[in-house]
């Protein structure tokens, strides 16, 4: 591992990635495997955080030195990223606002390249998006006036941080975060800071002592770790796939997919161990890690459906299930692995909410429903994203739910 390089140090074009060979990307505005998967079908009911992000970061970039004013009254058109707080009363997301006939219009697969051109200056021109965090027990949301991308947000562990990345063209104030630049707010006092890190970033994620911070910066794609006590940053690994990056609960490991595949890395003794090799594979390429509640397995999911655990003790790579919606998510807590899965072969409509128990090897159905994002809320309860603008909250145990968080009723 080395240190991070200085900041005038000549930056080197980025190499061709393993992965990018594989789906014939190329060029330096490359878009990542589970972008450019979002990117070939959108359905019709909702859409993917990462492809209405590109979607809308197109839009900022038309506007950039227009001068539009982007009022706030216009209604929530989307919410992106549901985050649930450590403390589980809270869900931070992306709230964006706009023109809805616009921003439908804009969704529309039958108009013209020229019209969905037209009508994405109009949205852009009246759209807002910003950090947002609900609370669970009165309903209350809370617009933090913080200009947020359509990365992941991070909780801190104390759950008195969350780390986005920013979606604010203007860079002329220093004191803020400019467009893909890394951005913490502080909870107690409102205030946003840009602690360190220069643009673009992508997916910051904080370790379970709450003491390093690791996110995917540059056009290298580095993995970066800070620590977050002397500010020390390291750079752990260059070419590194932006959207699949996790820490393990109990100790200082971080989990990365790169040109040699599904990567470990221990902060304490800065050695890489390989996972699963990238080199002369030729079954499906891995899109999305998660680590066990217990740190002893890493879950991966694979581009064909597949879902598989590692042991971390063993290196030893078992499938486990299959689930094949548009919508790849999982989130694992001591209650299982809830996903999303397809409906009779249908992978952009109603979605199969569905529980797997790693200990049983059972997977268990929730709900069919138009849903997406599922998030444990608790041990009996997996919170989504139900359609664009609601949050709902499921029990595992019968499947009954409650919207928790209507859009339409702001």
């Amino acid at each position: 591992m080395e240190t991070d390089s200085s900041p005038t140090a000549e930056k080197k074009p980025p190499k061709l990635r393993w992965y990018q060979t594989k789906h014939n990307l190329t060029g330096e505005n490359v878009v990542s495997i589970r972008e450019r998967q979002r990117h070939a079908s959108a359905p019709r009911y909702c859409w993917s955080s990462l492809s209405l992000g590109r979607l809308l970061a197109a839009i900022v970039t038309l506007m950039a030195g227009s001068g539009c004013e982007r009022p706030r009254t216009y209604p929530i058109v989307i919410i992106t990223d549901p985050a649930v707080s450590p403390s589980a009363d809270r869900v931070a997301m992306v709230v964006s606002r706009g023109d809805p006939q616009v921003f439908q219009k804009m969704l529309d697969e039958k108009i013209s390249p020229v019209e969905r051109g037209h009508a994405m200056e109009q949205f852009g021109a009246t759209s807002r998006s910003s950090l947002c965090v609900l609370s669970l027990s009165d309903g209350k949301l809370n617009d933090i006036p913080a200009e947020c991308d359509f990365s992941k947000v991070a909780w801190s562990p104390d759950g008195f941080q969350i780390a986005f990345t920013s979606s604010r063209l203007d860079s002329t104030k220093t004191d803020k975060p400019s467009f893909q630049s890394l951005g913490c707010v502080n909870l107690k006092t409102g205030t946003v800071t840009v602690p360190f890190a220069t643009p673009p970033c992508w997916s910051p994620s904080y370790s379970a002592d709450g003491k390093h911070l690791a996110f995917i910066q540059g056009k290298d794609d580095s993995l970066v770790v800070v620590d977050l006590s002397t500010r020390q940053r390291r750079t752990l690994e260059n070419s590194v796939y932006r959207h699949a990056l996790c820490w393990n609960p109990k100790s200082l490991q971080l989990f990365c997919i790169g040109e040699h595949g599904v990567c470990q890395y221990a902060l304490s003794h800065d050695k890489r161990r390989v996972l699963w090799s990238a080199k002369g594979a030729k079954q499906p390429y891995p899109m999305q890690l998660i680590c066990s509640p217990d740190g002893t397995q890493l879950g991966v999911h694979f581009q064909d459906g597949r879902f598989c655990t590692i042991d971390l003790a063993s290196g030893i790579l078992q499938n486990r299930f299959k689930c094949d919606h548009y919508f790849a998510d999982f989130d694992w807590n001591i209650a299982g692995i809830c996903y999303l899965d397809a409906v009779d072969g249908d992978r952009k409509d109603k979605a199969q909410l569905r529980v797997f128990d790693p200990s049983t090897g059972k997977s268990s159905l929730v709900v069919k429903e138009s849903i997406s994002d599922p998030r444990w809320l608790n041990t009996s309860e997996i919170l989504v994203r139900r359609g664009n603008t609601e949050l709902w909250r499921y029990r595992i145990s019968d499947g009954q739910g409650k919207c928790v968080f209507s859009g339409d009723a702001q």
